[in-house]
């Protein structure tokens, strides 16, 4: 959050308070939301393996992942991709 504070020349106060009035989430649940559509494109359009799909993506492990799509979605990357198929 710091470097992009400051790649934007502004604190991070305002930064956060800005990004928020601007597009109703913090700069991190909108980068995370962006992140998650990216998979779930990843997994309607491609057959790879949702551990590549998550890494893909930026998870560290395939758990954190299907946690974090199981939580945004409501359902697992694997049901998703089987209901979108």
């Amino acid at each position: 959050m710091t470097e992009l504070a400051r790649a934007s020349s502004m604190s991070i106060r305002r930064l956060t308070t800005g990004f928020r009035a601007l597009y109703g989430a913090s700069v991190m649940e909108f980068h995370r939301r962006r992140c998650l559509d990216r998979a779930a494109t990843l997994l309607v359009e491609t057959d790879w393996p949702v551990s590549r799909i998550g890494h893909e993506v930026g998870y560290a492990s395939p758990s954190n992942f299907g946690y974090a799509f199981r939580r945004d979605r409501g359902t697992t990357p694997v049901r998703f991709r089987r209901a979108h198929s």
